[in-house]
């Protein structure tokens, strides 16, 4: 055999010797390795757990180093069905009751902590009147009303016992109203929930329609003459004590700018009144065209005034 060849088969025979010695020693060489593994709960459908006190367990194992050093926190275990507990409150779990379930080969040399504590509490069902919870503002000259219809008004939804037995109302999760211009129904508005991140209730929504409206501003007007709406050819006198009334108008701010004050009309009607002393309201005439533009008579002062009818001499 040629001595160069001799050689390289010499080489390969002791690479395949090492690995095999170092093989050999990886398994009779023992590690130690801690994980943290979560805690697997198993629980009552009818019961949930409001707090627990670790939600990690540290699992110290030992085995041999080739096991070992390829061991993941996937591969370890670590539970408790507490399925027969179906009353509320505290309990504690020692660790001696808690499953730990490990590879083979691999043993379990130190858990921790030595226990585990848990509130434990009933899932009930009741009624909640809704409150929506509006967030933002309307576009410029538009302005949010503070009213709001939700259908339903009621909802079933689920929940602990201890948080769910005091409370009458739920809110919606935020309802986002920023830079509207005219009412809007939301269709899918979802509810917040009574804990946080159980979602018993993610599939739960309701409808909420919310009211905007154009902003509007006050004026008033005042010292307008009251007329006297009677026939032409009056057989009566009319005497009343105040000439003058005050106006109060809503309506948008452009509109109530540029008003042209001698188109508000306030007037008594006597039309069809015989002799006598009366107490009469007050009526006003405005444009059409401004009661269209939105334009309201908030009050009238004074609201009505005696007024005397006496036969002409």
């Amino acid at each position: 055999m040629n001595k160069k060849i001799k050689n390289f088969i010499l080489k390969i025979i002791a690479v395949f010797c090492s690995i095999a010695v170092w093989m050999y020693i990886s398994d009779i060489v023992s590690e130690t390795k801690t994980f943290k593994v979560p805690l697997d709960l198993m629980h009552y459908k009818d019961m949930i757990i409001l707090s627990q006190s670790v939600e990690f367990i540290n699992v110290t194992v030992k085995g041999p180093s080739g096991i070992i050093s390829n061991l993941s926190m996937q591969d370890i275990k670590v539970e408790k069905d507490i399925r027969d507990v179906t009353e509320p409150g505290n309990i504690i779990i020692p660790v001696q009751d808690i499953t730990v379930i490990v590879p083979n080969h691999v043993a379990i040399e130190r858990i921790f902590p030595r226990r585990v504590t848990l509130n434990i509490d009933k899932i009930i069902e009741k009624y909640f009147e809704v409150n929506a919870v509006i967030r933002g503002k309307p576009a410029n000259g538009y302005v949010y009303t503070g009213k709001y219809v939700v259908n339903p008004q009621k909802v079933l939804l689920k929940g602990p016992e201890q948080k769910l037995k005091n409370l009458e109302e739920v809110n919606t999760q935020p309802i986002n109203i920023e830079g509207l211009v005219e009412s809007k129904k939301f269709a899918r508005v979802y509810l917040q929930e009574f804990v946080p991140e159980m979602f018993l209730n993610k599939d739960k929504y309701v409808q909420v329609w919310v009211q905007i409206n154009e902003e509007t501003s006050e004026r008033t007007i005042s010292n307008i003459p009251i007329g006297i709406l009677q026939p032409v050819k009056s057989p009566f006198n009319v005497i009343i004590e105040e000439t003058e009334a005050e106006v109060k108008l809503v309506g948008k701010r452009e509109i109530l700018d540029t008003l042209n004050v001698q188109e508000i009309n306030i007037f008594l009607d006597i039309q069809n009144l015989d002799a006598g002393v009366y107490q009469l309201p007050l009526a006003y005439r405005i444009p059409d065209r401004l009661l269209l533009d939105g334009l309201k008579v908030k009050s009238i002062t004074p609201s009505s005034i005696e007024v005397t009818i006496e036969a002409k001499p």
